[in-house]
């Protein structure tokens, strides 16, 4: 194969005069992906111990998956760089299913869909909200409705239908040589594939970025801005930069180097990042997600708890006021020297929560 050729090295030819920066590289990559996969083992363990919600457990091993996914998948791509097309189709399915858990997480936090419209219908929700919508400072607030928030779940669920499509046909494309990433020319499909890709990612983030601040409040105690940063920048960095880097090679911003032409060494350095990323997020959704502390309650069962202290508390001072008002009556009438103490003390008795409770004055 010549130099600056467009043509995809094969494996053996990746090994083939290696330089020591290209040994480097492919040494530490495996290396990061282990210790990810290792940390991602580790929190599932604890998850599966510590947290006796199914439901809960399965949605947040749902998330943590994504981290030793993308750093295997991008460790094959490195070693094979003709499977990287096929890298990335795995990971991002697995990407647009953890991000459909990941909101779904978040709900359960609250109790389930319907605690979390009780919890949120006196809020005033905004919609100008990073990464696109925050340009439109003229957007309305309003409640958060089991319409708009059904709208908000299927914009966060089209990532998982879109992306995937749009890898497949990149590959089948690709097999058939017709696909050249990069290329911003109306006649190639890269212009067409990318701007679905991205578009599909900004509505998923920017729904994403909508229920998370409206949750950033009542959910504090559960760390939600940790974990939606882990969750948002691994959907940033898994779709928006190859694209980018794929722009640059094409280009010639980076030059090709043997073996690899541009676009090819755009995508070495691809999957290095990602390793390198995937590694530092799998590090922080480990110390946010695998813990005891936001794991095992939810936000509505402390909100109903103490909803039925305040009724209870109610109850007894409207029957404490009641005794004081019969009494009143009692000595205006004149009457109060043959009232029968027992049975006036006897006279109420009250049931709150299930609990039976007497009151004497």
């Amino acid at each position: 194969m010549s130099n600056c050729s467009d043509e995809t090295p094969y494996s053996e030819e990746v090994f083939k005069d290696a330089t020591p920066i290209r040994i480097a590289v492919y040494t530490i990559a495996p290396i990061l992906a282990f210790f990810t996969t290792l940390i991602f083992i580790d929190s599932t363990v604890y998850v599966f111990e510590m947290i006796p919600n199914k439901s809960r457990r399965n949605k947040t091993i749902w998330v943590l998956l994504i981290y030793p996914t993308f750093t295997m998948c991008s460790v094959l791509a490195l070693y094979i760089p003709r499977a990287s097309l096929i890298c990335k189709f795995a990971s991002s399915i697995i990407l647009a299913i953890a991000m459909y858990q990941f909101l779904k997480l978040m709900m359960d936090y609250y109790g389930g869909r319907q605690a979390m419209l009780t919890i949120l219908q006196d809020s005033r929700i905004s919609l100008n909200t990073l990464p696109v919508l925050c340009c439109f400072v003229c957007l309305p607030k309003g409640p958060l409705t089991e319409r708009k928030l059904r709208i908000l779940r299927r914009l966060v669920m089209q990532v998982g239908i879109v992306c995937p499509i749009v890898y497949f046909i990149t590959c089948i494309l690709w097999i058939d040589d017709k696909y050249n990433p990069g290329v911003l020319d109306p006649k190639e499909p890269f212009i067409y594939l990318s701007t679905a890709s991205i578009t599909s990612t900004i509505i998923a983030m920017q729904a994403l970025s909508i229920v998370f601040m409206a949750s950033r409040k009542p959910l504090v105690k559960y760390n939600i801005t940790a974990k939606y940063i882990t969750v948002q920048n691994a959907l940033l960095f898994g779709n928006v930069q190859s694209i980018a880097l794929n722009m640059l090679a094409a280009y010639e911003v980076i030059p090709c180097r043997e073996p690899y032409p541009n676009r090819s060494r755009a995508e070495v350095i691809h999957n290095f990042l990602i390793v390198v990323e995937f590694f530092v997020l799998g590090l922080m959704a480990r110390i946010f997600f695998r813990r005891r502390q936001g794991n095992l309650d939810k936000l509505i069962d402390s909100t109903m708890e103490k909803a039925e202290i305040d009724l209870d508390e109610k109850d007894i001072d409207m029957c404490m006021n009641k005794e004081k008002m019969e009494e009143e009556h009692v000595v205006k009438a004149g009457y109060l020297n043959g009232i029968d103490n027992k049975a006036l003390d006897e006279s109420d008795v009250i049931t709150t929560n299930g609990n039976t409770v007497t009151t004497k004055c």
